[in-house]
């Protein structure tokens, strides 16, 4: 005889999530933030995430969510490149193991919740239904309502009991509640190849999901990430386009922009632009006119626009982004540019305090 759980209130499903959940925080080899994700707690000094969230970096720590003590992540102690899911070792960490669920008794209608921290805002629990089963190449992605944006990657997905049925791993910024889970059935495999030996993150670039070659590029993603973990500012840019358009990977605009930064860090004109396009549009970032005006003017001065892109169209990009902004945003723009790249300022939308003519909206 089959026991069903027994659906639980959404209040009763939140209080018994939230001490099984983390906020995770990835470092570049200086120590500096590279990028938030969540995850949650398999069992002591385990967290599960999306790979993604880890990858190209080269440290991190784990956080219970609204706690302070911090777990330095050692390494990952399992891996699924094709469903982008790893399994990471946190020194000391522990916490209640989240229970896991049976995606494949889910169906479209069902009531779900997502666990997470969205914009590095801890412990946000959605509500939302699975609109969509979507199958394809013998795969399987949720299709959820309940809202999931930057920060939540990793998260979990719970059924009305309060039990993980997926893994929040992507969003469609230019759609309505178009969100995607990764079936907790990958999880539940992936669990059965934990290895005693600890990998550390380094050796995580050398793999990832490849559906495709990009068309006109003979690199595969494995050799792009090899030489995005050498330092290659290019290599970083053609991971972040293959991330935007989703050819090759599954398209994510929080990994494209992710990218975007690292290698506009590295003072690549081509990932300037780009990453102000990201800002402008509001796709993988928040919208921010004046990020989008910081960067814009840094490609502007270094070599332009990136290929087929015109003068033209970066110079557009420019006077709309400048004319978002409020006297005392472009301020600060200005005094940020004044150290960063002096020469910015003799371009034509800085060539007086504040160009006339422009409009706020």
């Amino acid at each position: 005889m089959i026991a069903w759980a027994q659906p639980k209130p959404a209040r009763q499903i939140a209080q018994q999530a939230f001490p099984s959940v983390v906020l995770v925080e990835m470092q570049d080899d200086r120590g500096q933030s590279t990028s938030l994700g969540s995850g949650f707690v398999l069992r002591d000094g385990l967290v599960v995430t999306n790979r993604h969230v880890i990858a190209g970096t080269a440290g991190g720590f784990v956080r219970l969510v609204d706690k302070t003590a911090k777990y330095e992540i050692a390494g990952t102690v399992a891996v699924d490149d094709a469903h982008d899911l790893a399994i990471i070792a946190a020194t000391g960490l522990k916490a209640p193991s989240l229970p896991l669920g049976d995606s494949s008794l889910v169906a479209v209608g069902d009531e779900v919740y997502a666990v997470g921290n969205p914009q590095g805002l801890e412990g946000t629990f959605s509500q939302g239904i699975i609109s969509a089963i979507r199958r394809s190449d013998g795969d399987t992605i949720l299709q959820i309502t309940a809202p999931i944006s930057l920060g939540s990657s990793g998260g979990p997905i719970l059924n009305g009991s309060g039990e993980a049925i997926g893994i929040a791993v992507a969003t469609f910024t230019g759609g309505q509640n178009l969100n995607l889970a990764i079936p907790v059935s990958c999880l539940t495999a992936l669990t059965g190849g934990i290895s005693r030996e600890v990998r550390p993150l380094s050796r995580l670039s050398s793999s990832g999901r490849l559906v495709a070659a990009p068309k006109g590029a003979p690199e595969t993603l494995k050799d792009l990430m090899d030489r995005a973990q050498a330092g290659d500012a290019q290599a970083k840019v053609r991971i972040g386009r293959m991330y935007s358009t989703g050819n090759g990977v599954w398209a994510n605009d929080e990994e494209a922009a992710r990218w975007y930064r690292m290698a506009a860090e590295q003072g690549s004109a081509e990932a300037h632009y780009l990453l102000a396009g990201e800002y402008a549009s509001g796709r993988g970032v928040s919208k921010d006119y004046a990020q989008a005006l910081f960067w814009t003017s840094l490609a502007a001065v270094n070599s332009g626009p990136p290929p087929g892109v015109t003068a033209e169209n970066a110079e557009t990009l420019g006077w709309y982004t400048a004319g978002k902004l409020t006297p005392e945003q472009f301020a600060v723009v200005r005094s940020m540019l004044a150290k960063k790249a002096p020469q910015a300022l003799d371009l034509p939308w800085f060539a007086s305090q504040r160009p006339s003519g422009f409009h706020v909206h």
